[in-house]
């Protein structure tokens, strides 16, 4: 089992430039990735989010990428010399024209003007070897964060079982108190419904004893007993299981256990198994919040 939230870091360093990678899991219905990566890499995203889906299957997951001293950023500045000729060549023409017009072509104008001076990116001989780096750094740091959401998991998973115990305790005792119940059930409607009706026929009598033994039959909380020991086995034997994501899965058998509870509730009218069903009920919520947390 597995929690959705968690955090890895990995740092990788060496003498042309340093990386450092972090991670961080929280809830979510389903999987969202978001990457901060500098510009130089944007095309690594799709691997990346590739190498984060491998291992996560459900959470947000935040990641963090931070390239250091690399030469990758270096830039250098392309001069359009034949623009150039063309802007000296206008302006003597303008000076020309007309002894109104004065001044000369200003040196610091000339350098903000883009379409004079462009700025080109230089080629990084180390951009491949980073490329690399980032993406191993990443299923490095990946890895640190699934064993830390394993092991907020393991405890997880844990306190849940400590809940499934407490509920079938509970369901224990339903177990005893139940025939005892429904017995007591039928043998009181029994009386009740001869004791009042002496003055009908015996075919009326023995017909309206019959619909009484039939509602104290669907009284009888056997079945939902029996589904909800089904209900915990499978919860256990999902818990256990290594094919991830499990988090909806026990979302959905809560839901199921809930039912079964409501059931028996309505069913069940002795005051000390209403005291059981709030119990149960209880139990089920907790189970519920902590599911919440379960990839």
């Amino acid at each position: 089992m597995r929690s959705m939230t968690g955090y890895g870091r990995y740092s990788f360093k060496c003498d042309h430039f340093s990386i450092i990678v972090e991670a961080k899991a929280v809830n979510h219905r389903f999987f969202e990735c978001s990457t901060r990566i500098p510009n130089e890499f944007l095309h690594l995203e799709e691997k990346i989010h590739s190498t984060v889906h491998n291992e996560i299957k459900r959470g947000k997951i935040d990641l963090f990428i931070h390239v250091e001293k690399a030469e990758f950023s270096k830039h250098k500045l392309e001069v359009d010399y034949e623009l150039l000729k063309e802007y000296i060549k206008i302006a003597n023409e303008l000076k020309g024209s007309s002894n109104q017009v004065g001044g000369c072509l200003d040196v610091n104008t000339l350098l903000f003007d883009d379409r004079l001076i462009k700025k080109v990116e230089m080629e990084d001989k180390h951009a491949e070897e980073i490329s690399l780096a980032i993406l191993n750094s990443v299923t490095a740091c990946i890895q640190e964060l699934v064993d830390m959401k394993e092991r907020e998991g393991d405890r997880l998973k844990e306190d849940l079982f400590i809940q499934l115990n407490h509920i079938s305790n509970v369901l224990s005792k339903i177990e005893t108190k139940a025939p005892d119940i429904n017995l007591h059930l039928q043998k009181r409607m029994e009386e009740r419904v001869a004791s009042s009706l002496k003055e009908l026929s015996e075919a009326v009598v023995d017909r309206i004893i019959a619909e009484a033994c039939l509602y104290a039959e669907k009284a009888d909380v056997n079945e939902e007993l029996v589904r909800m020991r089904s209900h915990l086995s499978h919860f256990k034997e999902i818990s256990e299981n290594h094919d991830f994501p499990i988090g909806r899965k026990l979302d959905f058998l809560v839901q199921e256990m809930n039912r079964e509870i409501n059931t028996i509730g309505s069913k069940i009218h002795d005051a000390e198994v209403r005291q059981f069903v709030v119990s149960l009920k209880s139990y089920i919520e907790k189970i519920k919040e902590q599911v919440q947390n379960v990839e």
